[in-house]
């Protein structure tokens, strides 16, 4: 049999074809990669816009709410009202969950009080302070902060004052930064500010025992046992505090926004006065 003798560019063709597929391959795999992460990065955007529009929606309703009570009870604030209703408990919704609280944000004493030097906010200051059994330096500390020409923003800026995280962590309990001066609203307050605001124990058992089975306090219970309302204390508030979670997909959002009411009629009386994200 007669062996026809071999082309010495067949195996270069074939090398060369070989090659050619191997890099088509490589091309479309990476085509392929880059439209699953544009697809993936489309849908985070997707996710992300849902749960900022669950967010405003949020935002809006507490707004509602808010500009609802200051026409129907715009002369107290407790745990009882409506407004606070619109809390919602972690749920799931369609492609996610969704959380909501609010609170009030005037239920612990503001620092910003203190940043005057006013006597009665530096008083009820030092009262916290032998409330939560927190050393004189941690008070001279706060005060040397307050003195600085920049405003405090947040009571972790405190860290950088020199106090402990664990005497930051003491502080929240009773005490907030807000924008501007505010009272402290005794119908909202921890019980521990009880003893601050009566300033003896026996008084300040028998309010929390008032507030507890009547959700407030009112003049009379006051002037019943023998105290009032400085400037430093109300029964309204002014500022409240709005966290809202949302997961849609693989996105995680979640935002406090600060609402600010102040007295008035029109559609500017409720508003954000600030927003920032949380963990």
């Amino acid at each position: 049999m007669r062996r026809h003798p071999r082309d010495p560019q067949s195996g270069v063709v074939l090398i060369n074809v070989l090659v050619t597929i191997a890099l088509s391959s490589t091309v479309v795999f990476a085509m392929l990669q880059l439209s699953d992460a544009g697809i993936t990065r489309s849908q985070r955007y997707s996710d992300a816009g849902q749960a900022l529009t669950l967010i405003a929606g949020a935002e809006a309703t507490a707004i509602s709410a808010l500009r609802r009570d200051t026409a129907e009870a715009a002369m107290v604030d407790h745990t009882a009202e409506d407004w606070i209703k619109i809390a919602q408990e972690d749920i799931a919704i369609a492609g996610g969950r969704f959380s909501l609280t609010i609170a009030d944000a005037q239920d612990r004493f503001n620092l910003t009080n203190a940043a005057s030097g006013a006597p009665e906010a530096l008083d009820i200051l030092q009262r916290i302070l032998v409330q939560l059994d927190l050393p004189d330096t941690a008070g001279l500390r706060i005060l040397s902060r307050l003195s600085n020409p920049a405003p405090l923003a947040s009571l972790n800026e405190l860290l950088d004052a020199g106090l402990t995280p664990d005497e930051v962590a003491r502080l929240q309990t009773l005490v907030t930064v807000l924008p501007r001066a505010t009272p402290i609203n005794i119908n909202t307050m921890p019980d521990a500010m009880f003893t601050v605001f009566a300033g003896n124990p026996v008084q300040a058992r028998l309010l929390q025992g008032l507030r507890a089975r009547n959700s407030q306090l009112t003049q009379a219970d006051l002037q019943n046992t023998g105290l009032f309302i400085t400037a430093e204390f109300s029964m309204t508030s002014g500022f409240f505090r709005l966290t809202s979670r949302v997961t849609m997909g693989e996105t995680t959002l979640a935002r406090e926004s600060l609402i600010a009411r102040r007295a008035g009629t029109g559609s500017d009386t409720v508003f954000v006065a600030a927003r920032r994200a949380v963990p």
